[in-house]
């Protein structure tokens, strides 16, 4: 049976200086498998892919709450998925049987998507990176290897960025000329700056248990 917990930093204590004491609690109950889960940009909900209802799908759910309600998708295999900065959209990446695309759908609780960007050529592994005002960075892997590409929303496309660096695997994203950072930055050129901040969440996780 699958396991899903949230994990949050709180105060402990009288004092302003009592140490922080990390405390996790479950919100789902059910036997399946639960995977990817991320928490909103305010920290309010929770999403996850579940196999709760046979096939997996995307779920969102209060993180004080407990009721689960899935996100309707386009037809698809989920292979990646992420918050928008202001929490109310998902970026959504799909494997469809004759391309991958990805979608921007409401966060309450999908329908049709305001966006559709098919990724060519076809990936076979796609991982959403962040999203940054109107654009999306994607890690995205072929037969070739991997690469770092954005997803501009306003000019409708989506541009190679592996000229200027590129992924070693890690968290953390190296620059052409070997320098490496903490913190995650994607850059066009050395002068003008298009993503910068840590690739995890906020600090308070979501985890996945057994």
């Amino acid at each position: 049976m699958g396991g899903l917990t949230v994990a949050a930093w709180q105060w402990i204590g009288r004092t302003p200086a009592a140490d922080p004491l990390r405390r996790s609690r479950p919100v789902v109950m059910w036997a399946s498998e639960e995977s990817d889960s991320r928490l909103s940009a305010d920290g309010k909900w929770l999403s996850f892919v579940s196999t709760r209802d046979g096939a997996p799908h995307l779920l969102v759910q209060p993180v004080a709450g407990t009721e689960a309600r899935p996100v309707t998708l386009s037809a698809g295999r989920i292979l990646s998925y992420a918050w928008s900065p202001g929490g109310d959209q998902l970026a959504v990446a799909l494997a469809r049987r004759d391309n991958t695309i990805l979608q921007v759908v409401p966060a309450f609780f999908g329908g049709v998507a305001s966006q559709s960007l098919v990724l060519d050529p076809g990936p076979n592994e796609v991982r959403v990176l962040r999203w940054l005002g109107r654009r999306i960075f994607l890690q995205l892997g072929t037969n070739a290897g991997r690469s770092l590409s954005g997803a501009d929303l306003d000019a409708g496309t989506v541009t190679d960025l592996s000229a200027s660096w590129s992924l070693d695997g890690s968290p953390t994203m190296r620059s052409s000329n070997g320098c490496r950072s903490g913190a995650a930055r994607a850059r066009r050129s050395s002068s003008r700056r298009i993503a910068e901040g840590k690739m995890t969440s906020r600090s308070g996780t979501a985890a996945v248990g057994g």
